[in-house]
């Protein structure tokens, strides 16, 4: 009985544990979506309260794991800030921006396969510290959003 106990114990504290280690997102993809989303990774939001801080001069580390609805050839990465009382998107631009070099994926994306993606967030100096919602999106050969999620941030000195 109480090595039952502990067991159960030890299985809720795995389940719990492992479930914290997600970030909290909104999914801006819509029914239009070309995959469906399985997690969303931003070191160092990980079990950070919202919104997540992202400090100036370091590279934020980006993980998403998502399963196509379609073959995708090619993918791209689309990055946006939206300022509070800016009607325009700011773009993030990211290092390499073919998601198909060296960030996990290998194109062609196949339909039903899931697959992590994985890149690295540069918050450079230059950036002010403001509240911010980070908005990641991948694209395909068409220009057609694969997935699109965004967390609310605040980017730090």
């Amino acid at each position: 009985m109480e090595k039952a106990a502990i067991v159960s114990v030890l299985a809720l504290c795995v389940i719990g544990f492992g479930s914290g280690f997600h970030v909290s997102y909104d999914d801006c993809g819509g029914a239009d979506a070309l995959s469906k989303l399985v997690f969303v990774d931003v070191d160092p939001c990980i079990n950070q309260p919202d919104p997540c801080s992202l400090k100036k001069g370091t590279e934020e580390t980006i993980q998403v794991q998502f399963v196509p609805k379609v073959n995708i050839t090619s993918a791209k990465t689309v990055v946006h800030g939206k300022i509070p009382y800016v009607p325009m998107p700011a773009p993030f631009p990211v290092d390499e921006p073919d998601a198909c070099k060296g960030q996990g994926l290998d194109c062609p994306l196949l339909a039903g396969k899931t697959y992590t993606f994985k890149t690295q967030l540069p918050i450079k100096s230059m950036y002010p510290a403001i509240q911010v919602v980070v908005k990641w999106e991948l694209h395909d050969q068409d220009d057609k959003v694969v997935y699109c999620w965004q967390i609310p941030a605040r980017i730090v000195n």
